[in-house]
């Protein structure tokens, strides 16, 4: 039972490192995750096709309207 709480703990890290914390500190957009970029403030920051939703990029959905 410990590994499996182990394992759910792991994967869950390894699901929201892929998308990067917005504000991290960075030295190159390598350091940041998907849908991040090393601002100029060497802080991670989304791209312009992603969006900040609780300190993470999320890929931004066209909303189409009729």
């Amino acid at each position: 039972m410990l590994k499996l709480a182990a394992l759910v703990l792991l994967l869950g890290v390894a699901v929201r490192a892929q998308h990067g914390t917005v504000g991290r500190p960075c030295e190159v957009s390598t350091d940041c995750g998907t849908g991040n970029y090393c601002a100029g403030n060497k802080r991670c920051a989304c791209l312009t096709t992603y969006v900040e939703i609780d300190s993470y990029c999320w890929r931004r959905e066209e909303i189409i309207v009729f």
